[in-house]
Order: C-alpha cells, then sequence, then structure tokens
C-alpha cells in the first residue's frame, strides 16, 4: 500500500509505503482476510501521508526537524502496539503515554462518552454535565478548543479541566462515519500547539486526527 507525498502546490516530491501486514492472531484459517490491508489502513496512512508532507517540506531548524521526525516514529509504535491491545486498561495507558511524549505534556485526561454522560476510567468517575467546563463544551460541538491561558477561556472548570498554567488542548474522537463521539482527550503541555486564531498548528492537528484514526480503530474492533 503506497501514497504519495504532495506539497502544497499539489507536486509529489516521494511516496509511504507500507509493506506486508503482519497478522492480528494465530488462526490460519483468517490467514487471507486478515493479511490484506483494509480502509482504515488506507485511512490511516493516507493521514499519515499528510502529515509528513508538511514536516518535510516546511523550512524547519534542525532541533525542530528532528522532533517532529522523532513524533512520526512515536505514531508509528503506537498504532502497532495499539494493534496488539485487547486490554481497556493498556488502552488507556498505552493512550496516554503516547500523547504525553509526542507532545511532551505534563498532564493527560482520556474520558469515554458512556449512554451520554462522560466517564474517566482512571478515576472511576462520572461528570455531570452542568460541572463540566471545557470538556462539556467540546463534547458539545463535537470539535476541539485551545488555551493559552485558562484565566481568560469562558468555558473552563477546575473541578473538571486540568488545573494547569500551560497550553491546553481538548480533542473530540469522533467516528465520523455516525457522526458518534467516543472520547474526549485533553492535553496539558508547555509547547505552543495553536496559532494566533486558537486553532490548531498544521502538523499538532494531523498528529491528532492520526492519533484520533487509531483510537476509532480500536475502539470500533473491541467494543
Amino acid at each position: 500500500m503506497c501514497y504519495p507525498l504532495v506539497d502544497n502546490d499539489g507536486d509529489c516530491f516521494g511516496a509511504i509505503q507500507a509493506i506486508n501486514k503482519k497478522l492480528n492472531n494465530n488462526n490460519n484459517n483468517r490467514q487471507n482476510e486478515e493479511n490484506c490491508f483494509d480502509s482504515n489502513d488506507e485511512e490511516l496512512l493516507n493521514v499519515f501521508s499528510k502529515q509528513a508532507s508538511v514536516i518535510l517540506k516546511n523550512m524547519l531548524s534542525k532541533d525542530e526537524n528532528e522532533m517532529q521526525v522523532n513524533r512520526l516514529r512515536m505514531i508509528i509504535n503506537y498504532s502497532i502496539e495499539l494493534n496488539k491491545v485487547k486490554d481497556l486498561n493498556q488502552f488507556i495507558d498505552l493512550t496516554e503515554k503516547t500523547l504525553l511524549n509526542i507532545f511532551s505534556a505534563s498532564n493527560v485526561r482520556i474520558l469515554f462518552n458512556i449512554n451520554d454522560y462522560l466517564f474517566d476510567y482512571t478515576q472511576k468517575k462520572f461528570y455531570k454535565k452542568k460541572n463540566l467546563g471545557i470538556i462539556y463544551f467540546v463534547y458539545k460541538s463535537k470539535n476541539y478548543h485551545c488555551c493559552k491561558n485558562i484565566k481568560y477561556c469562558p468555558y473552563y472548570n477546575v473541578l473538571t479541566d486540568i488545573e494547569t498554567t500551560q497550553n491546553l488542548v481538548t480533542y473530540s474522537v469522533i467516528d465520523r462515519d455516525n457522526d458518534r463521539l467516543f472520547m474526549i482527550l485533553q492535553v496539558s503541555c508547555s509547547i505552543i500547539l495553536v496559532e494566533l486564531t486558537k486553532k490548531l498548528k498544521d502538523v499538532e492537528g494531523m498528529i491528532f486526527n492520526t492519533i484520533e484514526i487509531c483510537l476509532i480503530e480500536w475502539l470500533l474492533k473491541n467494543r
């Protein structure tokens, strides 16, 4: 399976290729079915190729270039390791560690949408909608929200949102095929992820989008 690397002018300057998908299990009867790339793999590589294109074509400093290449490696490793995970606690732990490493984050929260309530498996706690702060705003809008300074954010609620003085990104994970919200990610970090318009930077947006695809694929397979 191969996708082009295309710049903003539409010119192809390279390609990215995935070869020989590994089996998910040892059932030989399902070998032909399991050993083929599917639409989820295609979508993931498509997003990944776009992310790689941005990183490789941008005029980046040496240190930033190394950071972005390391991020790409972490995303690849995450998708590989996630494919081996069957337990929800392992799923949460792997996702939290990946987000912490990719964004050099100080804190990460994962909230699951269960019957229209947000649930934190780590704290074993449901959150009431009236106290949900930014996470409820993102839940309703099915989008994402970025804060450089939470003191000036009208949605922030210290009772439910991460308590921080750093940049805070709250991101909804949605199955776009049926508009179903599965979970919300909240990441606090010192590096700047957003533009002045409060929009995620291109690379950071693609990273969240790629992780979202991995999360949705796992949740649909293991729900």
